[in-house]
């Protein structure tokens, strides 16, 4: 791909209307060529480069070439100036805006002011654990020590010295992650086990860390969070579950951030473990302690907790409970952008509704949900989007819409080819052929054979080792072959192991 388009990829629609008022910010003029270079990019039908100089010039020829290199570049300096200034509310742009100032004020002889501005600065950067630019702030304080009203040389001597030491600390842990990195790629690139608590314990001994983490809990936990990441990936939530019950006493003692994540994570592997009650329990422990903390973190983490709460709500056979606590969330901040968490809501305030047998209701709520395909795997990922599909197709089935199944069959085949090669989609196909076949031949679908031959097609783990949303599909298809409520035999599947 071009590498403008690249970068071009990256931005959401918002920002294509937010970066054409960006170019015209200082003079609009019509039939600007940068602008007309962006849509070109932006188009979903690619050009080549000859296409895109006739495009804008009219036709083909050296001159017209020059000039399409030059305006590239300038677009170049636009994409880099407008993603620039999307940081300038953020917290780092903030301390970086405030050291600066704090100078202005210094070499215009606002001495007194220039002391405040630098103070602030400090405290700001100290909550971000920013150590380069700490290091700036200090270097200041000592270029201008001899101005009125600076403070002792060795408090500043003291400080400077402190955060040498902490970067130093931050550097070590940042060496430890990267050592975590590039294991758990190499576990997976050769398919291997992973063992997280001796990967943890490896680490630890490998960068003397034992310490450090104990007075810095923080770090602990961001070594945690990348074991998890890579478990989850796997889905492997049983070590997960056992990895994080290990460390479970690290976490209380935690501060309230890591504390209120850490739980999170127990929750949510507890819940994709098929341990419900527990999981409901270490939410509200994750709830409780993410009270105290900052608004950013509270934004971040409450909608998770309300979509893992709901989740756990229908698992526990509340499914009514599970549809009022996301039809309530709705109406919240935290879903009415257009981003995962909503994305997130849609989905599974759909499959609740359908357990509901609202049929109608569910298909609604998927319909109206503004997020293309595109902007999809963009931000929730592949898989998502394919789940999104097979939730589309079974409400489409049993809202009595048959041809509309049809075609999201096609539709998924064609989209999902290359997915279907892996090993933890190769299920996938086997699901829509009894779907097709069910939608074909309803006599022949209904054989007793032919329950007997999609138990041997599709479960091919035991119910505790099994996937939770691959449970889900499996229950639905023996809901119809059995003639039963596909919610009741969710429950029963996902809870006794011989009701597979």
């Amino acid at each position: 791909m071009d590498p403008l388009e690249q970068i071009i990829a990256t931005l959401d629609t918002s920002d294509h209307v937010l970066l054409r008022d960006f170019t015209q910010r200082n003079r609009h003029r019509n039939g600007r060529l940068d602008l007309a270079l962006i849509d070109l990019l932006l188009s979903t039908q690619p050009l080549t480069r000859d296409e895109a100089v006739v495009s804008l010039y009219g036709r083909q020829n050296k001159r017209n070439l020059e000039s399409y290199h030059a305006l590239r570049k300038r677009v170049y300096a636009l994409l880099m100036e407008y993603i620039v200034s999307k940081s300038a509310g953020s917290q780092d742009e903030l301390v970086r805006s405030n050291l600066f100032f704090a100078r202005y004020l210094f070499d215009n002889d606002l001495v007194a002011l220039g002391w405040k501005y630098l103070d602030r600065c400090e405290k700001l950067a100290r909550e971000e654990e920013d150590h380069n630019v700490l290091n700036s702030i200090y270097n200041t304080y000592l270029d201008r020590i001899h101005l009125e009203g600076a403070p002792q040389l060795s408090e500043i001597e003291k400080r400077r010295a402190l955060n040498k030491s902490a970067e130093a600390d931050a550097d070590r842990i940042r060496l430890a992650l990267a050592y975590v990195k590039v294991r758990l790629k190499k576990v997976r690139l050769e398919s291997r086990d992973l063992d997280p608590t001796i990967l943890l314990n490896q680490v630890m001994q490998t960068y003397d860390l034992a310490e450090l983490v104990a007075a810095r809990p923080r770090y602990w936990f961001a070594l945690v969070q990348l074991v998890r990441e890579a478990l989850v990936a796997k889905k492997d939530f049983q070590t997960l579950v056992h990895f994080l019950s290990v460390n479970k006493k690290k976490g209380a003692k935690a501060s309230d951030p890591e504390k209120a994540q850490f739980f999170y994570f127990l929750a949510h592997a507890q819940y994709r473990a098929k341990r419900f009650p527990e999981a409901m329990e270490t939410m509200q422990v994750a709830r409780q302690a993410s009270q105290p903390c900052r608004r950013r973190l509270r934004e971040n983490l409450d909608p998770r907790l309300i979509l893992l709460e709901s989740a756990i709500w229908s698992f526990m056979g509340s499914n009514h409970k599970a549809v009022e606590v996301l039809s309530a969330a709705r109406k919240t901040s935290y879903f009415q952008q257009a981003d995962a968490r909503r994305a997130n809501l849609a989905l599974n305030l759909a499959v609740f509704l359908f357990q509901e047998n609202s049929f109608e209701d569910a298909r609604d709520v998927l319909r109206a949900f503004p997020g293309t395909e595109k902007w999809c795997v963009k931000h929730m990922g592949l898989e998502w989007v394919l789940k999104f599909q097979l939730v589309r197709m079974i409400v489409e089935v049993d809202s009595g819409r048959h041809d509309n199944a049809v075609k999201i069959i096609r539709r998924i085949r064609r989209r999902f080819e290359d997915l279907f090669h892996q090993v933890k989609y190769q299920r996938v196909p086997l699901l829509l052929d009894y779907v097709v076949m069910y939608l074909e031949d309803e006599e022949r679908f209904m054989l007793p054979a032919t329950y007997e031959k999609m138990r041997t097609d599709l479960v091919r783990v035991n119910a505790r080792d099994e996937d939770l949303q691959a449970m889900t599909y499996y229950a639905w298809l023996k809901s119809k072959m059995l003639s039963r409520d596909y919610y009741e035999t969710l429950l029963e599947v996902t809870q006794d192991e011989e009701s597979r």
